[in-house]
């Protein structure tokens, strides 16, 4: 139970940091930015006011650092190169502990079984060997990425991806490596790259920057009835059913399983559906400066009724004098009434001003987040802030009358210090290989985890301010019913 625990942490922090990867600063700190409303309760904004969370990058990892009222009162931080995934904190006292992936993943499988047998999951070799196989994959695909670039991303599979969309045959290649075992949705991909349209020259657009090349992609009925048939598609169709019903024995779902997918082939091929994309690229490809995707399908209904929907998608890049504009819209009709609008616009100035923003209507509701960006000294200040209005026919901007909901800001910049020396030193030999403690090592180890999350947790309600931790009493002493309503 203690190395469960212990091992779902790690996952979970995980998730959080790895994505510090692909940010170019060291340190960021996020805050909330609570709206007009929120900010009339003094509880509410003394809280925003003294939370934040700081993420910083090191060599081959990433940390997260919750400070109250200006103090750390925890790191996270987790590392990770060719050999497995490192893990610091504060709350796991000084030591760098060390996974190895071999050893992590045979974990994850061992634990992926006991779950499904403890929930009355049947369990046998074939399931055992296919989990085996996709968390080998997954293993694979990081330890290669990793091997080949570090923590901080591989170029190699960037590249990979960019030299596949100016050659048909490294598509399929692409393709062919994705789906191993799954040669009829290999069929229907490779189909779909023989006749899909390659075009080099000028395409050039007012709405958008001149392109040098156009890639043009068709897809049908067929092709969609097709995918019905690969192995791929049944077994997204298997973990949906089983998954709504667990109680499903293997012929069941099996039968479930043919039902589903006999249904889906028939809306298709009877749907008259055809999607239509092209994108156009400049700069030999570096650069995606337009792409179009339109998409008209006929659903049959009951009585011999049937609805017409459509859905189009449109972005533009455009260059201009004070910087680069980025324009998208989607929308999605059914029988000639809008079901949802998409609006998206950002303008990246050559001062280092970003504005834009990223709306969503339906329902006659309006949902916006807009974004700003801007350098301040050796940081780069961004806020986000969410919008909401109601009875709305139109996606439009806010007003500078308009007041948010609530925001977040993000201040970027280089670390003053690393927090992050002792695990971007650390090697499978030096740190202390989790998999490898005994039980009591592993109690011993929870027990101080619960020790320093207890301190944790203390110096943190130390911190915050009056207004959070006082009573109601101490808040309205004279006001009795205003103490019961609140």
């Amino acid at each position: 139970m203690t190395r469960k625990l212990i091992t779902t942490l790690l996952c979970l922090v995980l998730a959080v940091a790895l994505p510090l990867a692909a940010l170019a600063d060291t340190r960021h700190t996020l805050t909330l930015i609570p709206g007009d409303d929120l900010s009339a309760v003094p509880a509410i904004a003394d809280l925003c006011d003294a939370l934040s969370l700081t993420l910083t990058k090191g060599e081959k990892s990433g940390g997260l650092t919750l400070s109250v009222g200006g103090e750390d009162i925890a790191t996270v931080a987790l590392g990770a190169d060719s050999t497995g995934l490192y893990v610091q904190s504060t709350l796991l006292g000084d030591d760098v502990y060390y996974v190895n992936w071999d050893d992590g993943f045979a974990y994850v499988s061992d634990l992926v079984m006991e779950i499904a047998e403890a929930n009355g999951m049947e369990t046998d070799a074939g399931m055992a060997a296919t989990l085996k196989n996709t968390l080998d994959l997954y293993k694979t695909k990081i330890v290669e990425t990793l091997g080949a670039a570090g923590y901080a991303g591989s170029s190699t599979v960037t590249g990979t991806l960019d030299s596949a969309m100016n050659d048909r045959e490294a598509l399929k290649e692409l393709i062919q490596e994705s789906f191993p075992d799954d040669p009829d949705m290999v069929a229907v991909y490779e189909r779909l790259f023989d006749n899909m349209t390659l075009e080099e020259g000028e395409f050039t657009d007012p709405e958008r920057d001149p392109a040098t090349r156009h890639m043009s992609m068709v897809l049908t009925s067929e092709d969609m009835a097709d995918m019905c048939d690969t192995q791929y598609m049944r077994g997204v169709m298997e973990m949906t059913l089983k998954s709504q019903n667990p109680e499903l024995g293997e012929e069941e779902l099996s039968a479930a399983v043919d039902e589903a997918i006999e249904q889906a082939r028939s809306v298709y091929e009877e749907s008259d559906l055809q999607f239509v994309m092209n994108i156009y690229t400049s700069d030999e490809d570096t650069n995606l400066v337009g792409m179009d995707m339109g998409m008209e399908m006929t659903i049959p209904a009951d009585e011999g009724t049937e609805t017409k929907a459509t859905l189009n998608f449109n972005y533009d890049r455009l260059t201009g004098n004070n910087g680069v504009d980025h324009r998208a819209d989607m929308s999605m009709i059914a029988d000639d009434e809008t079901l949802g609008l998409m609006g998206f616009q950002l303008s990246q100035g050559k001062d280092g001003v970003s504005d834009g923003y990223f709306a969503v209507l339906a329902n006659r509701q309006q949902v916006t987040f807009a974004y700003h960006a801007e350098n301040q000294g050796n940081d780069r200040i961004r806020t986000l802030n969410l919008y909401s209005r109601g009875n709305a026919a139109a996606i439009i901007a806010p007003a500078a009358s308009d007041r948010p909901l609530f925001g977040f800001q993000l201040v970027s910049g280089p670390a003053e210090d690393s927090v992050l020396d002792a695990i971007d030193n650390a090697t499978g030999d030096t740190a202390i290989d989790l998999m490898k403690l005994s039980a009591e090592e592993m109690q011993s180890l929870f027990i101080d985890l619960q020790a320093h999350v207890t301190q944790a947790a203390f110096t943190a309600l130390g911190n915050l301010p009056e207004s959070v931790i006082q009573t109601d009493d101490e808040r309205y002493p004279n006001d009795r019913n205003r103490r019961i309503n609140s």
